[in-house]
């Protein structure tokens, strides 16, 4: 299983063990093979604020920023 789950911030809001499960259920339900890698970093305000200015133009706090 390839999902890395990275954090900026001190606080680990999310659990692992969940997002694993999420992982997998996924997979099965679209009948994929397990050769996944998904990337995962939580970040505060001002990170993200400056990620979606960085790369969209967009200088306010957004809840999600996804990248292929």
């Amino acid at each position: 299983m390839a999902l890395e789950v990275f954090y900026t911030t001190k606080k680990q809001m999310v659990d692992k063990a969940f997002l694993d499960k999420i992982y997998l259920a996924t997979l099965k339900h679209f009948n994929l093979k397990d050769d996944f890698l998904i990337e995962l970093t939580i970040v505060g305000e001002k990170r993200i604020k400056s990620t979606n200015f960085e790369t969209r133009g967009i200088d306010r706090v957004t809840d999600i920023l996804s990248f292929p």
